[in-house]
């Protein structure tokens, strides 16, 4: 498995997850029905398990990918009772270069119906058999990606195993 691919799918886990840890999702809370193209996952819709045995839509996400099978879009709908549909809720863009993914987010707009310009990114670079993390967030008065989180993390090794679980 090639590097970028391997930082590719890191980060598709590492969001995820680092969504549910935020949002306080417990597997055992939800359930999970997952559609594939192949490899390839197109949507997944999640449901609240109420009292061990009903499910209650919550979320859905569309994955999008490229030529070379490269996830470039997750789209975020969530579930509007009173409307019994699912609305367009954040978007996160994957932009691939030498040895470094941005993921970049960006929330739906109801006024303009469309997705906001992003807000929030993060950079995730390969270098030297490290993984390092960056994350900004948009200055709208200067006009400029503001850093807020730097962080060395995983060595090499750690990296291939954590892709191939």
């Amino acid at each position: 498995m090639n590097s970028m691919k391997t930082l590719g799918l890191i980060l598709v886990f590492a969001a995820s997850n680092l969504v549910n840890v935020l949002a306080g999702n417990v597997e055992s809370k939800f359930a999970y029905n997952v559609e594939k193209n192949g490899e390839q996952v197109t949507s997944q819709t999640v449901y609240h398990v109420e009292e061990g045995k009903y499910l209650k839509q919550h979320l859905k996400y569309e994955f999008h990918y490229d030529a070379a099978n490269r996830l470039t879009q997750k789209e975020a709908w969530k579930w509007n009772v009173d409307a019994q549909a699912y609305e367009r809720y954040y978007c996160l863009n994957y932009h691939y270069a030498d040895d470094e993914v941005t993921m970049e987010y960006a929330l739906w707009n109801e006024k303009t119906h469309a997705f906001d310009a992003a807000k929030e990114k993060a950079v995730y670079q390969l270098e030297a058999g490290n993984v390092n993390y960056f994350a900004f967030e948009w200055n709208r008065h200067l006009q400029d990606w503001n850093l807020m989180v730097s962080h060395d993390t995983w060595a090499a090794q750690e990296v291939q195993l954590l892709a191939e679980k």
